[in-house]
């Protein structure tokens, strides 16, 4: 009862604050710079991006007769064919080049004077064609010799075409145009196709370009690569170079994953034939592009395979990009790879990955200087900040942080709010996140307070209107230092001004905001309302998070999004788990285990080590909790084991704060165990573990969490002194829970300070009990009195319920020093009130120990006023608790069980005069020495043979009495006081007088 931590809601909850930020800085210089370095290689075939925008605007979609998923090219009446045949051999020609619509149109294009010669009045003529019937490429010409030569001309919607004016001429041959012409035709429709997305090349115009052309121009491409009708491989190649840019552009803005595997697959295809030997610059063009998208599907699938290949792609460019030949494409490289790097680390606890990513920034730097490219040093600089912090945070060392932040403040030289405001607004993000890494390692709350000024500056800032988008991630960075401000102060107000944020981002998703985006704003308002829900130990504000995590599932679908759907199954688990403790139901803990079995499927071990160790801590919670609650011990051993393969993943020295969550774990489950087997195996194992936790979460670095691990090892420490009735275990129990509670105040940390109470109540009132100090019991059952005030019935049904249950044994121990029956009735009643809300189906072992300590006191209170009806009603309810403390689930309470009912049987023969009681109680006591051992439990067992004896001698089995009663005086260890061994010794000589006639 004293093991109850939630020890995932750092890693759901800042699981992802080092990088939350990095990527969207990491990738805003990429596509510019890889984009522009391929539209470098085929300026002469493209317009201007501008013009480019203004020609799509001008595509009119009233030719329904023409799809538009391919190419129009229209081809006009040839000046000079009277007949129409020469016409109709041209468009013969285009029979067997799929992808494209050809239109014929009954207009000429002529030019005045010499008419088989280009006139610039021809290029108005043709684009007002091309403009009639919404094409992309026009066919113009003239006749030159009827049936033998034509003389022909491309004019393309966008730029002025490839092929130079004046005389053109393509002979026929058997009236067919030859493979000249068709060597022309494919190479203007290849530059006519790869016009379609030059706006990419435009950060300017690209959103528009995005959300109107782009889909449909992919598509085009699409249509013409897969009809095989560009037959040059090295023009293949640049389309699908082309058609991997304008997927990977549309992928950015998608939910899903589909476009950004689609480009993977364009790009793969360009390198069948942009080989490194042949064609080594456009090669290195569509590694670094392929690398980008990889990186991107990286962040949003579960497969670290993604990034790993992205890491190889970049690499792979680097052997051609060399920093002597083309330094600032390297530097590029370079800073994508760094990306790429330590994001792969941030999900596999490598932090030799980081250091890899920050050599490779450091290497950016070499040519991005502040004088010569000052936009991408700032940006390079960001970055290796945000590396800094992650490596801070990874190792927990400060110094590191406070490198990062330097590289991040260095950035704002650059990146001012007036020249660049966006940027302004990233770089101050990510300098907030290094102020909470901060201030939560160092427990300075100075630096917190920093971070949430900040926070509020970058909302706040006038002058500067950010984007829906990025208003809402500003929102969520104030939250975020709202909230672990509020966790170190205990400051209310600040947990209800990170709903707000959260709640002022939410609201942005009806402002041009995607899906996913919104789907994340959900993910941060869960983490908010779990926090305010534990802050206020408010259920139903953990059930409104519950709530946020499945509305994010909504959006976040397994087949596009699996890591950020595998991703939300986890916080969810983690959220339920929390819950079904607090409201005692193993149904909601059933649905947390299955939140992270559905996690698995994604998360796996070999893709994400890290993450995979998370998610099977969360698992294993579920476990430990069913276990607790259930009559079986699988559930308990399948935790341990959960805990243990976690740990493997995440070692002291990579990740200390995960791996003392984990051992605070494991040690709960074997403290669960250890409960109920009969060594001290397990217990032993659990105060091995919270000793181990509590070297990495110290009082100074995190004083709630060392309070809650103070709180689990006086717990272990109570269960082992109890056992071995040793006063000296259960004093360090007391002395362990009192240093927990100089750490939490039941303002603060409600829910941690009683469950830090309920640990200091029960074992105060079990020393008292073993000393027999009436003034100690008093002091537990004040303890317990003071606590229930603060619980919901309703709200938290199980630290109720287990309050009133100390609160009876404590009522019911002081009534038994005092004699005072009315005490004793008290306990009852609260024994009575925790029955109520135990369900004997969800908690066995729970309803068995209450109907146990329920028939304790129905035995005291029958004896004192001498009511045989009170001690059946104590044999009955002794009978139900054994109906589920059985001896193969829990052997030392069915013992102990045994043997209360031995008592209770004893005492009804007497006040009955009936030897079927003795008899009963014989079986009870003999039963109850087949567990309690003399070799394990001597007082016990001693007890139990001079209550054995008692029962013999009420039976007249003189003989064995004595016999009893002499083998408990030879094993009631020296020091287990002089009171016990001089009653036995009492009651054996009276017998032996008895039976010698000396009466």
């Amino acid at each position: 009862m004293y093991d109850d931590l939630n020890s995932n809601q750092p890693l759901d909850g800042r699981g992802q604050a080092p990088l939350r930020w990095l990527r969207a800085v990491l990738l805003a210089g990429l596509a510019a710079v890889a984009l522009s370095w391929f539209t470098g290689f085929l300026n002469p075939l493209l317009p201007s991006p501008q013009k480019a925008v203004l020609a799509i605007k001008n595509f009119r979609a009233w030719a329904p007769e023409y799809p538009d998923e391919v190419f129009r090219v229209v081809l006009t009446w040839l000046e000079g064919d009277d007949s129409g045949a020469d016409t109709t051999n041209v468009a013969r020609a285009f029979t067997s080049i799929g992808g494209i619509a050809l239109i014929s149109s009954a207009r000429t294009v002529s030019a005045p004077g010499a008419r088989d010669e280009w006139h610039p009045s021809m290029q108005r003529q043709a684009r007002a064609e091309l403009d009639y019937w919404n094409a992309d490429l026009a066919i113009v010409g003239v006749v030159k010799k009827p049936g033998e030569v034509l003389n022909l001309w491309f004019v393309p919607r966008l730029g002025s075409g490839t092929l130079s004016r004046g005389d053109h001429p393509y002979v026929l041959e058997d009236v067919t145009l030859g493979s000249d012409f068709h060597l022309d035709f494919r190479a203007q429709l290849t530059a006519t196709a790869l016009a379609a997305v030059a706006p990419l090349a435009d950060s300017e115009v690209r959103g528009h370009i995005i959300d109107t052309e782009l889909p449909l121009a992919a598509e085009r491409l699409t249509q013409l690569l897969d009809a095989g009708s560009i037959g040059h491989p090295q023009h293949a190649a640049a389309l699908r170079l082309a058609l991997g840019n304008a997927l990977w552009a549309l992928g950015e803005r998608e939910a899903g994953t589909e476009y950004l595997q689609e480009a993977v697959r364009a790009y793969r295809a360009a390198l069948l034939h942009y080989t490194r030997a042949h064609a080594p610059r456009k090669w290195a063009t569509t590694q670094i592009n392929l690398g980008s998208t990889l990186a991107t599907l990286g962040d949003r699938r579960a497969q670290g395979d993604h990034l790993e290949q992205a890491i190889d792609a970049f690499n792979a460019a680097l052997t051609v990009v060399t920093q002597e030949q083309a330094p600032l494409v390297w530097a590029t490289v370079q800073n994508n790879l760094g990306g790429a790097l330590v994001t792969l680390a941030y999900r596999e606890a490598d932090t030799a990955l980081i250091h890899q990513g920050m050599s490779a920034f450091r290497a950016a730097l070499l040519e991005r200087s502040l004088e010569r490219t000052p936009l991408h040093w700032a940006t390079t600089q960001d970055n290796l900040g945000t590396a800094l912090v992650l490596l801070g945070h990874r190792l927990r060392r400060p110094a590191l942080i406070r490198e990062g932040m330097s590289a991040h403040r260095a950035a704002l030289k650059v990146h001012t709010p007036e020249r660049f405001p966006v940027y302004w607004v990233r770089t101050q993000r990510n300098l907030v996140n290094a102020l909470i890494q901060l201030g939560e390692i160092e427990a300075n709350n100075a630096s917190l307070e920093q971070a949430v000024v900040a926070a509020r500056l970058i909302v706040n800032t006038q002058g500067i209107k950010q984007p829906p988008h990025e208003l809402a991630t500003s929102q969520q960075i104030l939250a975020h230092a709202l909230r672990t401000l509020a966790k170190r102060t205990g400051d209310l107000e600040l947990i209800e001004q990170s709903v707000d944020a959260i709640r002022a981002a939410i609201e942005a998703c009806d402002s041009g905001r995607t899906p996913l985006d919104c789907a994340a704003n959900q993910m941060e308002l869960a983490k908010e309302l779990s926090d305010l829900g534990e802050f206020q130990n408010d259920t139903t504000l953990l059930e409104q998070a519950a709530d946020a995590y499945r509305l994010a599932l909504t959006e976040y679908s397994r087949e596009d999004v699996p890591y950020l759907w595998a991703h939300a199954q986890m916080c969810l688990g983690s959220l339920l788990w929390a819950l079904g403790e607090r409201q005692n139901s193993p149904e909601t803990l059933k649905a947390s285990l299955a939140a992270s079995e559905s996690a698995l499927e994604e998360i796996t071990r070999e893709r994400l080590p890290l993450q995979w160790g998370k998610v099977m801590m969360n698992r294993g919670n579920a476990l430990r909790s069913l276990g607790e609650r259930d009559a079986s011990n699988q559930h308990l051993k399948r935790a341990l084991s959960v805990y243990r393969s976690a740990l493997q993943e995440m070692p002291r020295e990579a990740v200390p704060s995960d791996w003392a969550f984990g051992q605070l774990n494991l040690g709960t489950a074997h403290l669960a165990l250890g409960k109920r087997e009969s060594t001290d195996f397990h217990l032993d194992q659990a105060i091995a573990a919270f000793e181990l936790s509590l070297e990495e979460l110290t009082a100074k670095g995190t004083p709630l969490l060392h309070a809650m691990a103070l709180t689990n090892l006086g717990g272990a420490y109570l269960s082992l002194g109890q056992r071995n009735a040793d006063e000296q275990t259960i004093q360090a129990a007391i002395d362990t829970h009192l240093k927990a509670l100089r750490y939490i105040s039941a303002d603060e940390e409600p829910y941690q300070w009683l469950m830090a109470q309920l640990g200091l109540g029960s074992s105060t009132l079990a020393l008292g009990e073993q000393q027999g100090d009436q003034k100690l019991i008093e002091q537990a059952a004040q303890v317990f009195r003071g606590i229930i005030p603060r619980l919901g019935r309703e709200e938290t049904p199980r630290l109720w319920t287990m309050s009133q249950i100390n609160l009876g044994a404590a009522l019911h121990a002081l009534g038994d020093v005092s004699s005072n029956p009315e005490t004793i009735e008290q306990a009852i009643r609260a024994y009575e009130a925790a029955l109520a809300e135990t369900d004997r189906q969800y908690l066995p072992l729970q309803w068995g120990m209450v109907q146990h300590n329920l028939g304790n006191a129905l035995l005291s209170l029958g004896i004192l006023r001498s009511k045989p009806s009170l001690i059946r009603d104590a044999v009955r309810t002794l009978d139900a608790a054994l109906q589920e403390r059985t001896r193969d689930r829990t052997p030392l309470e069915w013992a102990t069980t045994q043997r209360n009912l031995g008592s209770a049987h004893y005492t009804l023969g007497h006040l009955e005069s009936n030897t079927t009681h003795f008899e009963a109680a014989a079986r009870a006591y003999r039963k109850s020495l087949l567990e309690g051992t003399r070799e394990r439990f001597p007082v016990d067992w001693a007890l139990a043979q001079s209550n054995l004896g008692l029962v013999y001698i009420a039976l007249g089995q003189y003989d064995q009495a004595m016999r009893t009663f002499r083998l408990a005086l030879v094993d009631l260890p020296p020091d287990s006081g002089a009171g016990l061994r001089s009653a036995v010794q009492s009651e054996l000589d009276k017998l032996m007088a008895y039976t010698a006639g000396d009466r």
